[in-house]
């Protein structure tokens, strides 16, 4: 497997390097999102992902107050 960064020209995808392909190669195109938006995090409710998990997290306010708990516990 080999990882080629290349960019899209409005038609194709352009290697940023040369490589040799060959007619009927299989590829894995990922695309990034740099050109777009990225959600703030006041547009994400994550409560909303924690389906029934939620209960556990009630004793904690919210899952993000469950979270940053974690996190300020993580170092020995």
């Amino acid at each position: 497997m080999l990882s080629v960064a290349a960019t899209y020209d409005g038609q194709r995808f352009v290697p940023e390097e040369t490589v040799n392909f060959v007619a009927g190669q299989k590829v894995i195109i990922t695309i990034l999102n740099e050109h777009s938006p990225i959600p703030s995090k006041e547009t994400i409710d994550i409560n909303k992902y924690a389906g029934r998990a939620g209960k556990l997290f009630s004793n904690h306010g919210s899952v993000d107050d469950y979270v940053k708990g974690l996190r300020e516990n993580d170092r020995l």
